[in-house]
Formats: C-alpha cells, sequence, structure tokens
C-alpha cells in the first residue's frame, strides 16, 4: 500500500446517493466518476484532492472541498 493513501469504501448507498444527485443535477459521462471521487474525498476527510481536472472538479465540489482540489 502506498504511505500516502487510503483505499475508500464506497458502499451500494453512496453509490446510489452520487448517481441519484448527477441525475437530478443533469451530469453525464466522465463528470460522474469525477463526483464519486469527491464524495470518497469527503468520507475520507482528505487534505488535499489532486487532479488534473481541477475546474471540473470544483464546478461539482461541495463547498467545504473546493479549497482543497488542486494539480499535482
Amino acid at each position: 500500500m502506498l504511505p500516502w493513501f487510503d483505499v475508500v469504501e464506497i458502499l451500494t448507498d453512496d453509490y446510489c446517493a452520487v448517481l441519484r444527485s448527477c441525475a437530478v443535477g443533469g451530469l453525464i459521462g466522465g463528470i460522474v466518476f469525477d463526483a464519486l471521487h469527491l464524495h470518497c474525498a469527503r468520507k475520507s476527510e482528505c487534505d488535499r484532492i489532486y487532479t488534473f481536472n481541477v475546474r471540473d472538479f470544483r464546478a461539482i465540489a461541495p463547498k467545504e472541498l473546493e479549497d482543497k482540489i488542486t494539480a499535482p
């Protein structure tokens, strides 16, 4: 295992809630995976979220995660 990473379990209820939220928000395609990643980040109370897709992640991130999103 990598020392700076944790595996986050996503339960069926979590997955369904994210999919429902995306459907209500009209989100389709790859951004659904971004939403799942953000859900796991919130669930694990991460300190930082690294992505090459900062703009899209910030667009759908809850307020408490926006400042944690950055490029590597």
